[in-house]
């Protein structure tokens, strides 16, 4: 496996059996299995945090009602944290029916909390200017009391009797979102659901350097410049940037292919280097850009994002394969 951050166990107590019972989630013919569930990230420019609050997951048996495990204390990350090859749980070797499921919701926390941090779900800018963090549908003007999710829906399987280990990116460049309304004063960001899953018995990683030649400025936003890898499914794909409606969904283009998922290009000891954790299987387009910084998810910017050189690179379940750009 590909967990190189800390991990952080979850307590689900009392709670989360009784409904798990209560909403059908345990096998009442003694097929079961065990699920674990990890969250990580690929980066977002102009932002040095987000920390999000999840309080509980809800699973959705292919039958049969949906099954809600509540997080008790609720997992908070710094997302940006999570990049790469990091990970940190969920829910952790917990014992749910065996079989199939549809979707998963991952339930955030805007505010509420019983403790100190007034915004438990919160975005910190560069420039160090704070602001809460919504998902669609809570957001100002008019608030929604329920409890709010952002939703994946990529059926998965848990075997009979088996483990079941699987990460989900919460793709930042592509779920992130500033926004600010006529009728709010008060600017904020939303968190689309924006998200993919990957079996860990099954992911692999590509990462690699870019030469200086290549490479622009390695952390600054300015004038939109910031180095990524943009990865792509399939070969011969042309490279597109990220173009989304504001629910999530991939505003198709012709010709134009949309990424699966993205890499900061960074400056470490000496080298400007990147890693694309949590692949799955099969062939993938990579291509590298200085111009992420000026791709905007709610815009076409694909004349403005220039990519300098693309790879075609197979990943096959447990691979790290190395791809430098010259």
């Amino acid at each position: 496996m590909f967990f190189a951050s800390r991990f952080w166990g979850v307590s689900l107590g009392v709670t989360a059996a009784l409904l798990l019972a209560a909403c059908g989630g345990g096998s009442t013919s003694g097929d079961s299995g065990r699920l674990t569930l990890f969250v990580t990230d690929a980066p977002v420019h102009s932002v040095d945090q987000v920390w999000v609050t999840f309080d509980a997951v809800e699973l959705k048996p292919a039958s049969g009602p949906a099954v809600r495990i509540e997080l008790d204390p609720p997992v908070r990350e710094n997302l940006l944290a999570l990049q790469g090859e990091n990970a940190a749980p969920l829910i952790e070797d917990f014992e749910v029916e065996a079989g199939q499921y549809n979707w998963i919701r991952l339930f955030v926390v805007s505010d509420g909390l019983d403790n100190d941090e007034a915004f438990p779900s919160k975005v910190v800018e560069d420039s160090g200017g704070e602001y809460r963090l919504f998902v669609p549908g809570n957001q100002p003007p008019s608030r929604n009391p329920n409890r709010r999710f952002v939703q994946l829906s990529s059926p998965f399987i848990v075997p009979v009797n088996g483990e079941a280990s699987f990460t989900i990116d919460v793709d930042l460049r592509q779920a992130l979102i500033k926004k600010d309304t006529p009728a709010s004063t008060e600017a904020f960001y939303m968190l689309r659901p924006s998200l993919r899953i990957v079996d860990n018995s099954e992911s692999g990683v590509i990462y690699g350097e870019v030469a200086p030649t290549l490479a622009c400025v390695s952390v600054s936003d300015g004038d939109g410049i910031r180095n990524a890898v943009y990865v792509y499914s399939g070969f011969s794909v042309n490279p597109g940037d990220v173009f989304l409606e504001e629910d999530g969904d991939v505003i198709a283009r012709e010709n134009v292919a949309h990424p699966v998922t993205t890499a900061n290009v960074d400056l470490v000891h000496g080298a400007y280097r990147y890693t694309v954790g949590f692949l799955a299987p099969g062939d993938y387009r990579i291509a590298f850009t200085c111009d992420a910084g000026k791709d905007e998810p709610d815009e076409d910017n694909l004349d403005e994002v220039d990519f300098l050189q693309q790879h075609d690179v197979v990943v096959e379940a447990g691979d790290r394969v190395r791809q430098d750009f010259e």
